[in-house]
């Protein structure tokens, strides 16, 4: 587990350094949208005020901000059996989303959590201009 967890540190650490925020492209509402996974269905990704938040339907337990932490990553801070509101400032040590993007549009999205990783495909492909 301290291995993983290391992993994922430094993992986290490299993404921010060699993706920074400041050089990116992205806006919060070009990843906003309905992505859709085989096994866990339709994932909404809303905007908030500062943050993104994440809701796959009939699946409330994994609720919660998006705290966005390089050019197309973000940290899940949704924990099973925690009500999460306000985001916290991201570690590294929880679970993660990149988002991929094709022909200049946020396409699909990975989820990375305690299963390993699951892709998402973007509905419709429409994103905010």
């Amino acid at each position: 587990m301290a291995t993983e967890s290391a992993k994922s540190r430094t993992r986290f650490e490299e993404e921010r350094s060699n993706e920074p925020l400041s050089s990116s492209p992205w806006e919060l509402d070009h990843f906003a949208g309905t992505y859709r996974h085989q096994g866990f269905g339709r994932l909404h990704i809303e905007p908030r005020s500062d943050h993104l938040w994440f809701h796959i339907d009939d699946y409330s337990i994994s609720d919660g901000p998006l705290v966005r932490y390089a050019s197309l990553c973000f940290e899940h801070q949704g924990e099973p059996g925690t009500t999460i509101i306000a985001p916290r400032p991201p570690t590294g040590d929880r679970g993660w989303l990149r988002f991929h993007a094709e022909d200049g549009k946020i396409a699909s999205l990975d989820w990375y959590s305690w299963f390993g990783a699951a892709r998402f495909m973007r509905e419709g492909g429409k994103e905010p201009a």
